[in-house]
């Protein structure tokens, strides 16, 4: 059809059956890898011996499916199934781990009024408050109360936080952070909703509303001009999805029936068109995850249960002697679990085939980035900034920064090498001085010469953290 296609269509049919004989929502898997490396032939932008896919600017990848609640227009299940599509490399999922709102054992109403819960809520979401669903200020409260810290973003200068190889979207109701609602209990069975979809971005969840992301170009984006020839469009939605640079992505909004989704990667942004009855929805939102992939996953992850804040410390790690990671259960009531749902038409389209190596940029003491394993780079003292990252992502600087020379002080030399490098308030940053502007603007200036006084040591005086403790090496 004058498109690269990756098509998963055949492991569908082995997926929804699995799903009418479990009782309990799992994950299924289809892996990429022997699809890709029996691709041919090879594409001039593709690498030698590929096992994985990437979207970049140059070459993006779109994941295309439609995602169905089985319920009608006039009744839609979408706003309490938990079902979403992920592109994900080896075992890694979007994390769905949890803590538990509620206790049955309570009296009704109580201060949690959760009669039917306990319910479980995932902590890596983003804590803003959501309105609708009869969430609350207090809501947000609770998980920041109980749920360990947001892990942040990995920050390839300090090599901390944790970034997921994994990019998710569809329902996940147990994101509801008011899964007892007060105003619903005693009226209706109740269980954790949520109205608007989720985006896992490869660090954390978020619902899609209003304002949360940037816009498209256009909304729907377009189909092709029909080919001449063949009397029908060979290019695809997926040619037209172009970010905007500017401007609000729309609010996005579940409904009855099939949500019909076009995710399209490229080096930093995830572009997202959705469709059902209710309409078209468009956004462009940042990709933290940027390393390839070599499966598709349909359902949920498995969870555990988090150590609680107030209890355990803010370490985000599951309980010792909390709830085993399990699955969720699904159910055909009104009362009980989720219901089921289907997915339909996976697609990939297009993006380049990669070596997925256990590789990555290492950054050494002394400023010089080489391309090792993490081990490797763990023994060097180095930052490892991931597998399959190259050298010319990354800034790497001596420890301290303010060692010019890198000959293990902090000396008058450094400070002529700083006085070179000078240029003041919005004076522009010289080449070859980037690891100079600590603080990352348009400048060196004394702000920056603040930060390299603290790592002041003299001529031959070793520099040391201990030494220096106020120095950001």
């Amino acid at each position: 059809m004058g498109r690269d296609d990756l098509n998963v269509r055949p492991g569908l049919s082995v997926w929804q059956a699995a799903a009418q004989y479990y009782t309990s929502l799992g994950i299924f898997t289809h892996d990429l890898v022997s699809r890709i490396q029996s691709w041919s032939p090879l594409r001039a932008w593709d690498e030698a011996n590929p096992n994985a896919v990437q979207g970049t600017d140059e070459h993006p990848l779109t994941f295309i499916f439609y995602l169905s609640d089985t319920g009608n227009p006039n009744n839609p299940r979408a706003f309490v199934n938990n079902s979403y599509l992920e592109l994900n490399l080896d075992d890694e999922h979007a994390p769905t781990d949890y803590i538990w709102r509620g206790d049955r054992n309570m009296p009704y109403p109580g201060p949690e009024c959760c009669p039917e819960g306990p319910y479980p809520i995932i902590c890596q979401q983003v804590r803003e408050l959501n309105e609708g669903n009869y969430e609350k200020p207090v809501d947000v409260q609770y998980l920041n109360d109980h749920c360990p810290s947001l892990v942040p973003p990995f920050d390839p200068q300090t090599g901390t936080g944790k970034t997921w190889s994994a990019i998710a979207f569809g329902f996940l109701a147990i994101a509801c952070k008011d899964p007892c609602t007060c105003e619903e209990q005693g009226v209706a069975s109740h269980r954790p909703t949520m109205n608007h979809p989720m985006l896992f971005n490869g660090n954390v969840w978020r619902e899609l509303r209003n304002g949360r992301g940037g816009g498209l170009m256009t909304c729907p984006p377009t189909w092709g001009t029909p080919d001449p020839e063949w009397g029908y469009q060979l290019a695809g939605p997926e040619t037209t999805m172009q970010d905007a640079g500017g401007g609000s992505a729309g609010n996005f909004s579940l409904g009855g029936g099939t949500h019909r989704v076009y995710l399209k990667l490229t080096t930093n942004r995830i572009l997202i068109w959705m469709h059902n009855n209710v309409g078209d929805f468009c956004g462009s939102y940042d990709r933290v995850y940027k390393g390839p992939f070599n499966r598709i996953s349909w359902g949920v992850g498995p969870g555990c249960e988090l150590k609680d804040k107030t209890v355990d410390g803010d370490e985000y790690a599951c309980k010792p002697d909390g709830t085993p990671t399990q699955c969720l259960t699904y159910s055909n009531t009104t009362k009980d679990g989720f219901w089921r749902n289907e997915c339909d038409a996976m697609v990939l389209l297009d993006g380049a085939l990669v070596q997925n190596t256990s590789q990555g940029a290492c950054c050494k003491p002394d400023g010089e980035c080489i391309i090792t394993t993490q081990a490797d780079c763990t023994l060097l003292d180095g930052v490892f900034h991931g597998a399959n990252t190259v050298c010319e992502s990354f800034l790497c600087c001596p420890r301290p920064f303010a060692d010019t020379d890198v000959d293990g002080d902090v000396d008058q030399t450094d400070f002529g090498a700083f006085q070179i490098c000078y240029t003041g308030d919005n004076g522009g940053v010289i080449p070859s001085c980037e690891c100079l502007n600590r603080n990352g603007d348009s400048d060196v200036d004394t702000l920056d010469f603040a930060a390299f006084g603290d790592c002041w040591t003299g001529a031959n005086v070793p520099w040391s953290q201990g030494l220096t403790p106020d120095c950001e090496p």
